[in-house]
């Protein structure tokens, strides 16, 4: 294979590595630094309202330094080896973490005191290992090299491990560190097996250059006839490995304990910007390098597979739940599979070489995740609003069932409502936000012939509704059993108003408002979002 040399003149290299394409990574991980010896410093006093704060700045800067790059397509690297890429998808992407990161800051207002046994709070490093995650997540969205992306997966994924067990006073978030960490190494070595294989059978690790093998019919392949086979044995290594961030069947099993151990703002986290990363990873990658239409439909087979075990495995089984955090676990694994329903639409365009249809198809995945990050941190932090009234104090881990809810929409009329407001969103009932999520992926897939796999989700939806209810049930009828825990100023000394914290409040306030209006700005993002092809689909 002819291997483009590295430029060697000055300018050259200049020109090839653009910083700039590297400027909202950049500014994100500068203020993540700044929070973490902010933390270090500051007074417990001042901690209160300065992490945060700074946090949420360093958030919306980052965010401003992706606007200048809207269009550009910067990428950093050398000419034919190009690294990273700060093309639109990503910077869509980028969007979608930065949101995250901004809603989980407001609703982890239990890490802005000290502990019970502590002198100091852990605040900075909180707020920090948020931001250095979504610096990973960054990058891995816009790698073009699989070698980059494995970096950026790595990055965030080291600190979601701490993250995961962040309330160390509490058995359940040990554990849940444990097992997402173990799981996770494991995952982290079919990643790097799946990369090695890869470049045994194309003896290269950049996307494009692998992209032009493949469309080559392996020809020149190093191993020979048996090209072919390593290649397929790397993308099923590829697979495993990013199925496991995504929550895929069968690589979801870490999800419902890990959810449900970790502090409820870092589970919100990893149900959305985590799952995001690893569906921009797949996005990514896999429709790049099955450019060969025989390559593409093995692919297909095998998704469209996995996509139906996910959507169905992770509602059948969430409707056993009592939990309220393993119920909205085995909804985030059912909603993996509904957004695979766009990667099967995509592998089948890329294997009848339908270029055209790509860009509808990615656009449909992308407002899914806008839409799922959305309403799914809402329901997040209703749950972390409940938690602060009924198990008030530094009780980081408080994991509430349906019992636990029941009648409490006396007291808490709003939050009740804005819970139920994202459940029916969840549920896909029209005319909420997720109805449209789920119809922008469905359109695609009856355009390319999948009507059987459209029908599976649309069941799947039916049977959602029911776990999608029964906590709506719950808030609304029965006697409620906890009136006399209900505060006013929780133990901590957070902030409250009226017996609800600021942070949580708002935080919900914007998803819920962000869940209504999706429907009326449907005209401007869908056409914004069919610009998103990654740079190397053009």
């Amino acid at each position: 294979m002819n291997m483009n040399a590295f430029p060697l003149t000055l300018e050259e290299v200049v020109r090839s590595y653009n910083t700039m394409a590297l400027l909202p990574i950049i500014v994100l991980f500068g203020f993540g630094m700044a929070v973490l010896l902010a933390g270090a410093f500051l007074s417990e006093s001042n901690k209160k309202w300065a992490l945060p704060t700074l946090a949420l700045l360093g958030v919306v800067a980052s965010a401003l330094s992706c606007l200048p790059l809207w269009g550009q397509s910067l990428v950093f690297g050398a000419s034919g080896h190009a690294l990273f890429a700060a093309d639109n998808f990503s910077l869509l992407f980028n969007g979608i973490f930065l949101l995250v990161v901004a809603i989980t800051v407001l609703m982890s207002q239990r890490y802005l005191a000290p502990r019970e046994g502590d002198t100091n709070s852990a605040a900075g490093e909180f707020f920090g290992l948020l931001m250095f995650s979504a610096v990973g997540m960054m990058i891995v969205a816009g790698s073009r090299d699989l070698l980059t992306i494995f970096l950026g997966v790595e990055i965030l994924s080291i600190a979601v491990y701490v993250l995961a067990g962040f309330a160390r006073r509490s058995l359940n978030s040990n554990e849940a560190s444990l097992k997402y960490f173990l799981l996770g190494a494991f995952a982290t070595g079919f990643l790097l097996y799946g990369i090695a294989m890869t470049y045994l059978a194309t003896g290269t690790t950049n996307l494009a250059q692998i992209s032009q093998f493949v469309r080559g019919g392996f020809v020149g392949g190093a191993m020979g006839a048996s090209t072919p086979v390593i290649y397929y044995a790397g993308l099923g290594l590829l697979l495993i490995g990013l199925g496991f961030k995504a929550a895929l069947v069968p690589f979801h099993q870490w999800a419902p304990d890990v959810y449900e151990g970790a502090p409820t703002p870092v589970s919100a986290f990893m149900a959305t910007a985590v799952k995001a990363a690893a569906f921009a990873a797949i996005l990514r990658v896999f429709p790049e390098i099955i450019r060969l239409p025989e390559v593409a439909a093995h692919w297909q087979t095998l998704v469209l597979i996995i996509c139906v075990l996910t959507m169905t495995i992770g509602n059948v089984i969430a409707i056993a739940q009592s939990s309220l955090k393993r119920m909205l676990a085995y909804s985030s694994v059912a909603h993996a599979g509904y957004a695979l329903i766009g990667l099967v639409t995509i592998a089948s365009a890329v294997g009848h070489e339908m270029t055209t249809s790509l860009s509808t198809a990615y656009s449909g995945i992308i407002f899914y995740m806008i839409v799922y990050a959305l309403m799914t941190l809402g329901a997040f932090a209703v749950l972390v609003y409940f938690e602060q009234q009924l198990r008030p104090g530094h009780d980081e881990n408080a994991n509430l069932t349906l019992d636990d809810i029941r009648g409490i929409a006396v007291r808490h009329p709003w939050a009740a409502a804005a819970l139920t407001l994202f459940l029916f969103s969840l549920a896909g009932i029209p005319p909420t936000a997720g109805f449209f999520a789920k119809l922008y992926i469905f359109l695609p897939a009856v355009k390319q012939g999948l009507i059987g796999l459209v029908i599976v989700g649309v069941l799947n939806s039916v049977i959602s509704v029911y776990y999608y209810f029964r906590p709506m049930v719950y808030l609304y009828s029965g006697k409620d059993e906890n009136a006399a825990t209900d505060i006013t100023v929780s133990a901590s000394g957070e902030a409250v108003a009226g017996g609800r914290s600021i942070g949580v409040a708002i935080a919900i306030a914007i998803c819920a408002v962000a869940v209504i209006l999706m429907f009326a700005l449907q005209g401007v993002l869908l056409p914004l979002l069919q610009t998103a092809l990654p740079q190397l689909m053009l």
